[in-house]
């Protein structure tokens, strides 16, 4: 059964995709999205997770994903998903950790191929001295939630 819900983000709209409670996609809602197809448990499960991750409330996801790319994307997004809340690792660091060194542009591909932003987080990989590089939502947004888990991961620190 395929569920859909919508949530405001400080980065815009984020839809996300559910198929047999399985999230299979969050992405940014565009004009073609129809939000009268809301509905389903498993979605609003993820869309209050979510939520609760731009509250600073929430630093991992418990809702189920499905990563659907190759072996060498699958490689990527299993590195991505290991980045703790607050932190950034280089796409040359993603590529010493999947034994594929120099396939920096590669980690990039596989990167813009990620359908499940945020909880594959690759907002948190960045260029060579932590230059702020590529991301399919767009720089500005990549910076906002950098900014924002560095925010709330001093905060949680203080406490």
């Amino acid at each position: 059964m395929k569920e859909i819900a919508f949530i405001e983000s400080p980065i815009g709209v984020i839809k996300i995709e559910v198929q047999d409670a399985v999230v299979t996609g969050i992405s940014l809602a565009t004009t073609a999205d129809s939000p009268e197809t809301v509905g389903g448990n498993y979605a609003l499960l993820a869309a209050r997770e979510l939520q609760a991750y731009f509250r600073g409330e929430q630093q991992e996801f418990t809702f189920n994903i499905r990563l659907q790319g190759t072996a060498f994307e699958k490689a990527v997004w299993k590195v991505l998903r290991s980045i703790p809340y607050g932190e950034v690792i280089t796409y040359g660091e993603v590529t010493r950790k999947i034994g594929a060194s120099g396939a920096a542009r590669a980690v990039g591909a596989a990167c813009r191929r990620n359908k499940i932003l945020i909880a594959v987080p690759c907002h948190r990989v960045v260029g060579v001295r932590g230059r702020l590089t590529g991301f399919s939502a767009g720089i500005e947004r990549k910076e906002i939630l950098l900014k924002m888990e560095k925010s709330y991961s001093i905060k949680s620190c203080t406490h």
